[in-house]
């Protein structure tokens, strides 16, 4: 949508930054003087594309489905998502900024949930193949991760048991 909208007499091309905490897109023109962003996102505003051949053109393919809800789709998937949107009008262009969620965070809480989905399956696998005396040695070592030999052979065992095969 954003050549329906660009103005083709600005020398400038679309420019997408993309930085560690948010991306931002840069697209020459501008509003209208009687319309804001927040009056597309929070009223029912109609479109005045700035260039309405090729939103026809957008239209007929099938690349967009009607014309005036781009930003409030926007708004709406980033509000849903928990993600901070920002829609700027400039003096030379329209600017869009998508603040990215805490990577360090996001990358955090992916590696505990795939730690604990493997460690949880390997636990499953191992423990349905262990036999009784194993699985004692196995919570005696998890109560004392210093217990040596010796104590652990204090308590009777059937010895045969104990041997992983």
């Amino acid at each position: 949508m954003l050549f329906g909208h660009r103005d083709w007499e600005e020398p400038y091309s679309v420019n997408i930054a993309i930085y560690s905490n948010r991306i931002e897109i840069d697209n020459p023109g501008h509003f209208t003087e009687e319309a804001t962003p927040n009056d597309y996102i929070e009223k029912q505003e109609s479109s005045r594309p700035r260039n309405p051949l090729i939103v026809k053109i957008l239209y007929l393919s099938g690349e967009i489905e009607t014309w005036g809800t781009g930003l409030r789709k926007i708004y709406s998937v980033c509000k849903k998502e928990n993600l901070k949107v920002e829609f700027e009008d400039r003096k030379l262009a329209f600017f869009v900024v998508f603040y990215r969620k805490d990577l360090d965070k996001l990358v955090e809480n992916t590696e505990k949930n795939l730690s604990n989905k493997v460690e949880s399956k390997v636990e499953s696998k191992v423990e349905s193949k262990l036999t009784l005396n194993q699985k004692k040695i196995l919570e005696l070592i998890s109560l004392n991760p210093n217990i040596i030999l010796s104590e652990l052979s204090r308590t009777s065992w059937n010895f045969s048991d104990v041997c992983i095969k």
